[in-house]
């Protein structure tokens, strides 16, 4: 009898750790700053800005690299790599080239400019007379198709 209680207060024990790290798993799981979302806007021309797996930098002054891709609503796939750099206000600056391979030809722009966490704001395009501004406006990324 005596070697039966060690082996049940063992079980329980078990059972206790066991309970209470699987209540504590998605409170941890949903509080990790390193999840990185994806994030999606949508151009004046109607082409969405997909930036899958984005990390944006939380101090002011770091910069972080942007790796996407551009869509038409009518098929046109592009490639968009820049940069974000974190402003003090909590804005971000962005300079990013985008190359859009349409039917015939492939178009580039590298653009700079003020955009929020989401991405929404107005976009300079460099090298243009007279200059050209782009605007970004929000979008859900589940509305955008993968190329």
């Amino acid at each position: 009898m005596s070697d039966s209680f060690p082996r049940r207060r063992s079980r329980r024990v078990f059972r206790r750790f066991v309970t209470i790290t699987l209540a504590l798993l998605p409170a941890v799981a949903s509080a990790s700053p390193a999840a990185a979302g994806a994030i999606c806007v949508e151009d004046g021309d109607g082409f969405a800005w997909v930036f899958p797996q984005v990390k944006l930098p939380a101090k002011a002054g770091k910069a972080k690299a942007l790796h996407g891709y551009t869509r038409s609503a009518f098929g046109q796939i592009g490639t968009a790599t820049g940069t974000a750099v974190r402003l003090t206000g909590g804005d971000y600056e962005i300079g990013v080239t985008v190359l859009r391979w349409g039917i015939d030809s492939v178009v580039g722009a590298t653009y700079i400019g003020s955009v929020d966490g989401d991405f929404a704001g107005t976009l300079l395009r460099e090298n243009t007379f007279p200059p050209q501004t782009l605007t970004l406006g929000e979008i859900d990324c589940d509305d955008v198709p993968t190329p």
